[in-house]
């Protein structure tokens, strides 16, 4: 798996809802780790967002190009810990749409 993996955000009611579509903006996933999907949305107007949400729910919501497969345990955990230097938003409900 490369650094960070495209996301294709599927035609749900709470992707319409946050206004998180193929056109308004780019999604990376980050990792999914202990049953948590991490990921970044690049908003066109507001720049990167950085969410995590549960991995059954993000399933539901969007979709990879291919399989994903997980790193080895040391480097999930140094990944981890990278992304929760960010203001991780919690998916669907801190995301507003505009």
């Amino acid at each position: 798996m490369a650094d960070s993996e495209k996301i294709i955000p599927l035609n749900t009611e709470w992707n319409r809802k946050t206004n998180m579509l193929p056109e308004t903006g780019k999604l990376q996933l980050q990792l999914i780790h202990n049953g948590t999907a991490y990921f970044s949305w690049t908003d066109l107007e507001r720049g990167p967002l950085y969410m995590q949400c549960e991995e059954n729910f993000f399933n539901k919501n969007f979709k990879l190009p291919g399989k994903y497969e997980s790193p080895p345990k040391e480097e999930a955990l140094k990944k981890l810990e990278g992304v929760k230097k960010h203001k991780l938003l919690k998916y669907p409900f801190d995301v507003v749409a505009k």
